[in-house]
């Protein structure tokens, strides 16, 4: 059975960075369990909704469905709280990439720029033929100011990005998982 997970998730018409959301989906893809589990059971609520039943109906109409096959509550419960624990991964997976990045690419260039605050401080109080040096300096630092501004425009895009796909995902599986536990 080939279930697409933008579909699933609901995340197919949305303006999340289309890479993000193929990454997160990807891990839920490459991690996901055999047998009838809570995508394949998500699966089949949502073919049911489609076909306008109200959700009560179509959850118990899964269920039903997916019983005959081995699925119980405590089964769905414990491949929803699975997948919660993937996408939990993936955030601190997200956390330590982003700390790296951080300094990587901003902690690191304003080391450097400190580094040539100093330099420049020295080279002022030489004479009028180190000039060519100091000009050289401040154009370093324009740049590492530059990119300094753009990766951090950059990592705090993708932050957002990655934090609205994983909302998104946690209220629909948060969602899921109370509808389940109320009504099944």
């Amino acid at each position: 059975m080939h279930i697409d997970l933008k579909e699933l998730f609901e995340l197919q018409n949305t303006t999340h960075d289309p890479k993000i959301i193929q990454a997160i989906l990807e891990n839920v893809k490459q991690s996901s369990q055999e047998g009838f589990d809570y995508l394949k059971f998500r699966y089949s609520l949502m073919n049911l909704l489609k076909m306008n039943m109200d959700v009560q109906t179509s959850i118990k109409s899964a269920y039903m469905t997916a019983s005959t096959m081995g699925l119980n509550k405590e089964r769905l419960l414990g491949s929803l709280a699975f997948y919660e624990g993937i996408i939990q991964k993936q955030k601190e997976d997200f956390t330590i990439t982003l700390r790296s990045q951080i300094l990587k690419n901003i902690d690191g260039p304003k080391a450097e720029l400190q580094k040539l605050d100093h330099l420049r401080e020295e080279n002022m109080r030489k004479i009028a033929a180190l000039q060519r040096e100091i000009d050289g300096i401040e154009d370093k630092k324009t740049e590492l100011h530059k990119e300094i501004e753009e990766s951090e425009s950059k990592i705090e895009k993708r932050r957002s990005e990655f934090k609205a796909v994983v909302d998104h995902l946690d209220t629909l599986i948060n969602k899921d998982k109370s509808l389940f536990i109320e009504l099944l």
